[in-house]
């Protein structure tokens, strides 16, 4: 018996042309990949604004430090000015106050032209 051969057909996509397949295929990467970016920048938000409240955090920290050096400026100036020499000073600088058995010069400031 002799088989018959029959001619083999090449099988065609009835449904879409090859064209059409690697548009939609790139397509399908397209958004395979937008998608994954969108996972992976949802997943690094948290550790983003970690960083960004850090900085913040150093920032503020910064300043607290400013702020207690001011203060204890002004606790030493006002246990100063409580005490007899700050007043007597406060009042020979700014009222120009002196003793009875003080004498005062003045000495004219030179004139800048």
């Amino acid at each position: 018996m002799k088989k018959i051969r029959r001619k083999q057909r090449r099988k065609q996509n009835i449904l879409l042309p090859t064209s059409l397949r690697w548009v939609g295929t790139a397509l399908l990467g397209v958004c395979g990949a937008w998608v994954l970016f969108e996972i992976v920048a949802k997943a690094v938000y948290p550790y983003q604004l970690g960083d960004q409240q850090a900085k913040k955090v150093v920032a503020l920290e910064t300043q607290v430090k400013a702020q207690e050096t001011r203060n204890q400026e002004l606790t030493k100036e006002v246990t100063f000015l409580e005490s007899d020499e700050g007043i007597e000073a406060l009042a020979r600088s700014v009222a120009r106050y002196h003793r009875s058995n003080e004498t005062i010069y003045l000495i004219p400031k030179p004139e800048t032209e």
